[in-house]
């Protein structure tokens, strides 16, 4: 488990957006968040991200572990070149690396016995960390992540403040990929791409060895790349195994074998209407019990 969402209960206003969702994230899946406008996806991810707050429930990360979010919008300032904007977006990995030095000159200066092991302990640790975030190939990883998203090559020392919005996002989403955080949250990711970079992405977050939360509405992308599917329904979340056409697939049978379940239950009353007065059942509880049916219809058609 890299991230555990429990129990959240969200509202805004008057309004309930979810209550009591449960959600776990685990290395290498990939999960897409969905549900209808104004379900609170986006309010998920900031919840999980630390951004807002729930109004119920807890969110936990596994020891150490990282995280990175993209937003929908976002605004580059500063000087640095799109190249530099993305290397030096790298702080986990630049932390690491120190890391891994001062625990080389540690070890180098202390005698054996168990603060050297506990030294060579860390530093192990440390290394496995650095290298598998790429440390070593930090500016070769970077342009090709410019690269796989759009940018030509002429266009890697161009100040990242004098690119359109669009662009803009796409500097953002290669600042996020290079740092690889254990933790990756998607708003849109693909708003300001082109079929070649939506391609090239869903090649990369197919590979991620860490966990992907993303919000789409662009169901090809959530097909080529999620494994699993999270869906805000009825101020619920309901979680369903495979892609994006797997889960409609799923969320059908569902329905169908809801909806069949109160056609048999209308049916029985009707046959059985005549007889449960006389076994002493009386009108209000014949009342109810089709005030439930009805509640049951209702909830077939919502979803």
């Amino acid at each position: 488990m890299i991230a555990l969402a429990d129990k959240i209960s969200k509202s805004f206003g008057g309004r309930v957006l979810y209550s009591n969702a449960t959600l776990q994230l685990n290395a290498g899946e990939r999960w897409a968040l969905v549900g209808p406008n104004g379900a609170g996806k986006t309010t998920l991810l900031k919840i999980i991200m630390g951004l807002e707050s729930a109004d119920e429930g807890t969110i936990t990360f596994a020891k150490d572990a990282t995280l990175g979010y993209l937003e929908q919008e976002t605004e580059l300032m500063g000087d640095r070149t799109a190249l530099n904007e993305v290397i030096e977006s790298a702080h986990e990995i630049k932390q690491w690396e120190r890391k891994v030095n001062d625990l080389s000159i540690k070890i180098a200066e202390t005698p054996e016995g168990a603060t050297l092991n506990k030294y060579l302990e860390d530093y192990a640790h440390a290394m496995e960390r650095f290298e598998r975030l790429g440390g070593y190939e930090l500016e070769s990883r970077a342009r090709q992540i410019l690269a796989g998203l759009g940018f030509p090559v002429e266009d890697f020392d161009k100040p990242a403040k004098e690119f359109s919005g669009g662009w803009q996002m796409r500097i953002s989403l290669s600042k996020l990929l290079l740092r690889r955080p254990d933790v990756l949250l998607l708003d849109e990711p693909t708003n300001h791409l082109d079929l070649e970079s939506v391609q090239w992405l869903e090649r990369f977050l197919s590979s991620y060895d860490g966990t992907v939360l993303l919000v789409s509405h662009d169901r090809s992308f959530m097909d080529a790349c999620v494994t699993h599917v999270a869906a805000l329904e009825n101020r619920m979340l309901v979680t369903y195994t495979g892609n994006y056409s797997g889960y409609l697939h799923q969320r059908e049978e569902i329905l169908s074998s809801f909806a069949l379940n109160v056609q048999l239950k209308s049916a029985t009353l009707l046959i059985w209407k005549p007889s449960l007065s006389g076994l002493g059942i009386n009108q209000p509880r014949l009342s109810r019990f089709k005030s439930a049916l009805q509640r049951s219809r209702r909830s077939v058609k919502s979803w």
